[in-house]
C-alpha cells in the first residue's frame, strides 16, 4: 500500500514539474500553397520508361507500392512533416496531384480511347448508379518498360461534362509533357 502511494507521488511530481512529459506539443504541418514555378525542368523516371516535364519547384516522390507521384512544393511539405511527425494535425486539407504507375490494363487500346499518338491513348470507362452517370479518365503510355497509366485524383466522382473536359484537358496537357526514354 506505501509503495503504491509512492509511485502516485512520483507520477503527479513528475506532471507538475515536467508538464511537457505529461503532454507532448502538437505539431502542425500545414503549409501555404506555393505558385507553381514558371521554369521547368525534365526528369527522368527511369522505371516507368518515361520522362516528364514538371514545374522546378515540383517533386517526383516514389512510393513504396511502385507509383510516383508529382506533388506541388506545399504539398510536398505537408507530406514530409506528416511523415516525420505521426500523429500531427493538417487542418484536412486535399491536395492536388500525378499519380504514375504501372497499368492493369491488357493494351493501349483497351476499351474506350481516343488516341494522342505516339504511343498515347485517353481511355474512359463509363459506369451508372442509382441513375448517376460516373467517368474514371486516364491516360495510357506505351513505354519500353510496358503501359504505363496516368491518373489525376479528384475530391469526388467525375460526374458533369465540365468535370469531364477538365480532366481531359489536363491529361492532354500532361501527354504533351511525356515522352518516352
Amino acid at each position: 500500500m506505501r509503495f503504491s502511494k509512492f509511485i502516485l507521488a512520483i507520477i503527479l511530481a513528475s506532471t507538475v514539474i515536467c508538464p511537457t512529459l505529461a503532454q507532448a506539443k502538437q505539431v502542425n504541418c500545414e503549409y501555404k500553397e506555393e505558385a507553381i514555378s514558371d521554369s521547368n525542368r525534365v526528369i527522368p523516371l527511369k522505371s516507368m520508361g518515361i520522362s516528364i516535364t514538371i514545374p522546378t519547384n515540383s517533386r517526383a516522390v516514389a512510393k513504396t507500392d511502385g507509383t510516383i507521384q508529382i506533388l506541388t512544393a506545399g504539398v510536398y511539405k505537408v507530406l514530409n512533416c506528416l511523415a516525420t511527425h505521426p500523429g500531427a494535425s493538417t487542418l484536412g486539407r486535399g491536395f492536388d496531384s500525378i499519380i504514375i504507375s504501372k497499368s492493369t490494363a491488357r493494351s493501349l487500346y483497351d476499351g474506350k480511347y481516343k488516341s494522342l499518338g505516339e504511343n498515347k491513348v485517353l481511355s474512359w470507362t463509363i459506369t451508372s448508379n442509382n441513375g448517376s452517370i460516373f467517368y474514371n479518365i486516364k491516360l495510357l503510355i506505351q513505354s519500353p518498360m510496358g503501359l504505363i497509366e496516368i491518373n489525376l485524383p479528384s475530391e469526388g466522382p467525375i460526374t458533369s461534362d465540365s468535370e469531364v473536359k477538365e480532366q481531359i484537358n489536363n491529361l492532354i496537357l500532361i501527354a504533351n509533357s511525356i515522352h518516352t526514354l
